[in-house]
C-alpha cells in the first residue's frame, strides 16, 4: 500500500524517461505543476509553483489542495473529486479553465488550470497545470476600460494603418461613426480621404496626410459631406503613431463636429458684412450732407457777404444823397438808424438810439403830427406813407 503522505518520486513512475531530463524540464517550466492523489493531498510540486503561490515546497507537500484556492473553491473542491472517482462525470478533470488562486499572503490572481487523471502503480493521480496570467488579465481590463473610454467620447477617433498603399482604418470609434454618417463595420479599410469633399478641402486634407507621412502633426478644419448628402464641418488634427523601430507605422484622426461653431461664423461674417455696408451708406450719406451743409454756408457767406457790401453802398449813397432811414420794432419799442441819420440830425456817434418817444421829442411840432397820422395810416391799413 502507497503511504499517502510521503513525497511522490515521480521519476521512479517513469521508466522510459530519463530521470534527470525529467526533472530538469519540470524544474525550468514557467508553468506550475501540482500533483496530487484522490484525497487532494499534494504528493509533489514543481518550483514554479513556489514562484507563483509564494509557499516553499516543503509547505505544501502532504497539505491539501485547497490550500491553493480561495472560496467557494475551496470547500467544494474535494466534493469534485469524489464525484469524479464514483461517477465519472468530472466539472474540472480534463477541462482547461480560468479560475482564481491565492498566494500565501492572501491575495488572489487569475490563472489558467488544466487537470489531467494519472494512473500510476495503481494509484488515482491528477496533475494540475496552472498559469499566472495576472498580467494578460490586467491587459484585457486595460483593453476593455481603452474600448468603453474610446466608445464614449464625444469625438471620433480613428486608428488608420499607414503603409505604401495608403491609409486605411483600421478602428473608428462609435462617434466617429455617427459624426460621418457611416456605419463603424463599414469605415474599416477606408481611406482617410473620407475627412474631406473633393476641391479645396480634398487638397488640404491630402497636405495633412502628407506632413503626417513626413513625421509631423496637422490640424485643419475640413468639410465633409455624409452619405445622405448633408454636409458638415470637422475640426481634425491628424498625428502618426511610431511602431518600435520609430517607424510610422499608424496614425490617428480625431474628429469634432465644427459645424455649429462654423455656422456660427459664417452668421456673424455675414451680420459683419452686412453692418459694414450700413455704415458705408450712412458714410456717404453723411458725406452727402456735409457738402450739402458746406455748399449752403458757402451760399450764406456769399449772401452775407453781398448783404454786408449792399449795406455798405447804401450808407455811401444816403451820405452822399443825404438821406437817412431808420426802423421801429413796435412791440420792444426799439429804434434803428442809419448813420445819416446821426449826421442829419447833429448828433455825435457817442448818442445812444434813442425810443420811439424821445425820437418823437426830436421831431418839430407840424412834421411830429404828420409823422404820427403816417405812421397810423400804415399800422391801420398797411399803406405805405
Amino acid at each position: 500500500m502507497t503511504d499517502q503522505s510521503q513525497p511522490l518520486d515521480l521519476m521512479s513512475r517513469y521508466d522510459t524517461l530519463n530521470e534527470g531530463v525529467l526533472r530538469a524540464i519540470l524544474e525550468e517550466m514557467v508553468d506550475g505543476v501540482v500533483l496530487i492523489n484522490r484525497l487532494g493531498i499534494i504528493r509533489e510540486v514543481n518550483p514554479a509553483v513556489s514562484r507563483i503561490f509564494g509557499h516553499e515546497r516543503k509547505e505544501m507537500l502532504g497539505a491539501n489542495v485547497s490550500l491553493l484556492v480561495p472560496s467557494p473553491d475551496r470547500e467544494r473542491h474535494d466534493q469534485y473529486l469524489r464525484n469524479y472517482l464514483q461517477t465519472g462525470e468530472g466539472r474540472i478533470i480534463g477541462v482547461g479553465r480560468t479560475v482564481h488562486g491565492q498566494r500565501k499572503d492572501g491575495s488572489l490572481f487569475p490563472m489558467e488550470l488544466a487537470v489531467s487523471e494519472v494512473k500510476a502503480g495503481g494509484e488515482h493521480l491528477f496533475a494540475g497545470i496552472v498559469r499566472d496570467i495576472s498580467e494578460r488579465h490586467q491587459f484585457h481590463q486595460t483593453l476593455a476600460l481603452f474600448r468603453r473610454a474610446m466608445d464614449s467620447a464625444h469625438n471620433g477617433i480613428a486608428i488608420a494603418d499607414v503603409d505604401a498603399e495608403g491609409e486605411r482604418i483600421s478602428y473608428a470609434n462609435a462617434a466617429f461613426a455617427q459624426i460621418t454618417g457611416i456605419p463603424a463595420v463599414d469605415l474599416l479599410g477606408r481611406s482617410l480621404t473620407l475627412l474631406a469633399c473633393e476641391g479645396e478641402d480634398g487638397q488640404t486634407c491630402t497636405a495633412m496626410v502628407s506632413q503626417m507621412r513626413a513625421g509631423g502633426s496637422m490640424r485643419r478644419t475640413l468639410r465633409c459631406q455624409r452619405p445622405d448628402g448633408s454636409l458638415f464641418w470637422n475640426d481634425v488634427p491628424l498625428s502618426p503613431i511610431f511602431n518600435e523601430r520609430g517607424e510610422i507605422s499608424q496614425c490617428i484622426a480625431v474628429l469634432a463636429d465644427a459645424t455649429a461653431l462654423k455656422e456660427s461664423e459664417q452668421a456673424l461674417r455675414r451680420s459683419r458684412d452686412a453692418l459694414e455696408r450700413q455704415v458705408e451708406a450712412r458714410t456717404e450719406n453723411l458725406t452727402e450732407v456735409v457738402r450739402q451743409l458746406r455748399r449752403e454756408i458757402e451760399e450764406r457767406t456769399r449772401v452775407e457777404s453781398a448783404l454786408r457790401l449792399s449795406e455798405q453802398r447804401l450808407a455811401n449813397a444816403q451820405r452822399i444823397a443825404r438821406l437817412g432811414h431808420w426802423e421801429w420794432e413796435i412791440a420792444p419799442g426799439r429804434l434803428y438808424w442809419s448813420a445819416e441819420v446821426y449826421n442829419l440830425l447833429g448828433l455825435g456817434p457817442e448818442f445812444t438810439t434813442p425810443d420811439y418817444e424821445r425820437f418823437l421829442e426830436m421831431i418839430p411840432g407840424d412834421d411830429r403830427q404828420r409823422l404820427q397820422e403816417a405812421i397810423a395810416r400804415c399800422l391801420d391799413h398797411g399803406l405805405p406813407s
